[in-house]
C-alpha cells in the first residue's frame, strides 16, 4: 500500500481545513486533546531527501501546520492567522514509511498573538522540537481582501 493511502493510527481523523499546498504534502491527520493537538502523516517518497530520510523541510511543514492548526482550533472562530516565527531544532532523522507526528501544546493565546510548541516523533524517536508565534488577523487584514499595504485612514 502506498504510504499516502495508509489509514492513520486509531483516534486520528483527516484535518478539516486544507489547501493546495497541504494536498501536495499530505494527507495530514489530527487527534485533539485538552492541551492542543497531535497531527501526523505517513512519510513517503515525496518527503525524502537524497539520503533517503524525511527531508527537514517536511518536518518544518508539519511543525508549522500542526502549530497553526492547534492555535486556530483554540480560537474556534475561523480567525485568519499568519506565522510570524517558526523555530525548528532537528534532533534525529526519520526513515521512509514512518508515521511522523507533532504533539502540540498551545502556550498562550491573546488578542493579536498566539504561541505554541511541539515535539515531533516517529515512534519512540524524537525527531525535532519546534516553537511558533502566530499573528491573529482580522478578516479585513486577510491577504487578498483588497490589501494594498496602504495605511488605513
Amino acid at each position: 500500500m502506498n504510504e499516502a493511502n495508509k489509514p492513520p493510527p486509531e483516534g486520528f481523523t483527516p484535518i478539516e481545513r486544507t489547501s493546495a499546498f497541504r494536498e501536495l504534502t499530505g494527507p495530514f491527520f489530527v487527534r485533539h486533546d485538552a492541551l492542543g493537538a497531535t497531527m501526523g502523516f505517513w512519510s513517503d517518497a515525496r518527503h525524502t531527501n537524497l539520503g533517503g530520510n524525511v527531508h527537514g523541510g517536511m518536518i518544518a511543514v508539519l511543525a508549522d501546520t500542526a502549530l497553526g492548526y492547534a492555535i486556530h482550533r483554540r480560537y474556534g472562530t475561523g480567525q485568519p492567522m499568519a506565522t510570524t516565527s517558526l523555530q525548528v531544532d532537528y534532533i534525529n532523522g526519520a526513515p521512509l514509511g514512518a508515521w511522523i507526528e507533532a504533539r502540540v501544546i498551545v502556550k498562550k493565546t491573546g488578542r493579536r498573538m498566539a504561541y505554541a510548541s511541539c515535539d515531533i516523533w516517529a515512534g519512540d524517536r524524537l525527531l525535532a522540537q519546534s516553537n511558533g508565534a502566530f499573528l491573529v488577523r482580522t478578516l479585513s487584514e486577510r491577504k487578498g481582501d483588497g490589501d494594498t499595504n496602504e495605511p488605513t485612514r
